[in-house]
């Protein structure tokens, strides 16, 4: 699923009329949150609704430093306890192709939409993960073991620990699954286990 297609200028949006926003401020088409961001998991629909009416910006320039962000090596010097939802269609490559994406339209937006949606790939950087267009993870979320294995890498020689969770049934978005408790749980526990409580 990609991002970008289901993004368009935040000015042109009803949530944000009256802001004067710069065009590179981008927000989601409207009824494309739950493709962008939870599906395909359950979700409930009052929670979408709300997010829906509540949703912010991200600016063009942020999306387009994805491919940097996530190549960048890291130094990490504390445990990591990393969480992905089992059906995050943003960062577990095997969910890529899991929710259809929206159609980014036609005539100059949709052509700048696409034009920033297209692949990006930067050979002078490392590249450990497909990050590619404006999907952007690359990760192995089957398992926290895969979770780990995939992430740990990245993180440095210098990380004392890395443990993983993996949500069952969630996408991106993981607070606004149904099930976001067994989430906070396991966050609460591996806090108390790993730096005190």
């Amino acid at each position: 699923m990609l991002l970008l297609p289901a993004s368009y200028p935040a000015a042109a949006d009803p949530e944000f009329a009256g802001r004067a926003l710069d065009p590179g401020y981008l927000t989601s088409l409207p009824g494309t949150r739950y493709e962008q961001f939870d599906g395909p998991a359950q979700v409930d629909p009052a929670v979408l609704a709300y997010d829906e009416a509540h949703k912010s910006t991200v600016t063009a320039t942020e999306l387009a430093n994805y491919p940097l962000i996530l190549n960048r090596p890291l130094d990490v010097r504390v445990p990591v306890f990393l969480v992905a939802g089992k059906l995050d269609s943003l960062f577990c490559k095997e969910n890529f192709d899991a929710v259809p994406a929206p159609a980014g339209g036609s005539g100059p937006l949709g052509t700048a939409l696409g034009d920033l949606a297209e692949p990006s790939e930067d050979t002078t950087l490392p590249q450990s993960q497909d990050v590619t267009g404006s999907t952007l993870g690359g990760t192995d979320c089957s398992s926290a073991e895969a979770l780990v294995a995939d992430e740990a890498p990245h993180l440095g020689p210098n990380v004392p620990s890395v443990d993983g969770f993996v949500l069952p049934r969630a996408g991106h978005d993981l607070n606004q699954a149904r099930h976001a408790r067994d989430h906070f749980d396991a966050v609460n526990t591996w806090i108390a286990d790993t730096v005190g409580g």
